[in-house]
């Protein structure tokens, strides 16, 4: 007969749980702090970001925003208070600095805008650069927003666009003048502030003429 003894084997029982609430409380411990690991590193990255990013809580106040937001939008240290500066404020400021081209709306109105829609998307120009805003609601009920320049990429697509627009000018065989003319007025639109004309030399290579200047004075052409 086999006599098995109760008291090791309640030991051996009481290891076992032992070890894996152990192990079980190793593994949430590991869990938290990779969660705390990750909302680390990513707060860094958001910090770092190039675009612009702000989060408003339901009432309207800041609860973040990151560097460039700040930079973007020309805003002191002094003025982005967290939980404290609103919305409506920060909408003051930028329309005294004329970010934007026409009185904003206030939260309330935006708030009730973005569930209605989804999001709201705005192109502003100041400073010679060229932003894109994006906003959207939180789960929470509040508003996150995004700005990014889109400079570069803006001028691409137009330095595409009017290169095409040449192009077609050219196989449907327009006047050298109106070709000129178009070339000079797509350039204008990438630089605003220039004043361009096109000179021509004479077949025998002794005058200049003028080939296009819509952007010049009548008495320079």
């Amino acid at each position: 007969m086999l006599n098995v003894d109760n008291s090791v084997m309640e030991t051996t029982t009481d290891n076992q749980k032992t070890n894996a609430k152990k192990n079980s409380e190793s593994t949430s411990d590991d869990i938290e702090s990779s969660h705390v690991l990750n909302s680390v590193q990513l707060g860094e990255a958001i910090a770092n970001l190039n675009d612009g990013i702000a989060v408003y809580m339901p009432d309207g106040r800041l609860e973040f925003c990151n560097e460039s937001f700040r930079l973007i939008n020309g805003y002191s240290e002094y003025a982005l208070k967290f939980g404290v500066v609103t919305y409506d404020e920060l909408g003051q400021l930028d329309e005294e600095s004329e970010i934007v081209a026409h009185k904003p709306l206030i939260f309330e109105q935006r708030i009730v805008q973005l569930r209605k829609d989804g999001n709201n998307v705005t192109l502003q120009e100041y400073e010679g650069r060229i932003y894109e805003r994006y906003q959207s609601p939180t789960p929470a009920g509040g508003i996150i927003s995004l700005i990014t320049d889109i400079t570069e990429h803006h001028r691409l697509k137009l330095i595409q666009s009017t290169r095409n627009n040449v192009l077609g000018l050219l196989a449907r065989g327009c006047a050298l003048d109106e070709i000129l003319t178009t070339l000079v007025q797509n350039s204008k639109a990438l630089f605003p502030e220039m004043l361009g004309s096109v000179l021509l030399i004479n077949e025998t290579g002794t005058r200049f003429q003028i080939g296009a200047g819509p952007s010049l004075p009548q008495s320079y052409l």
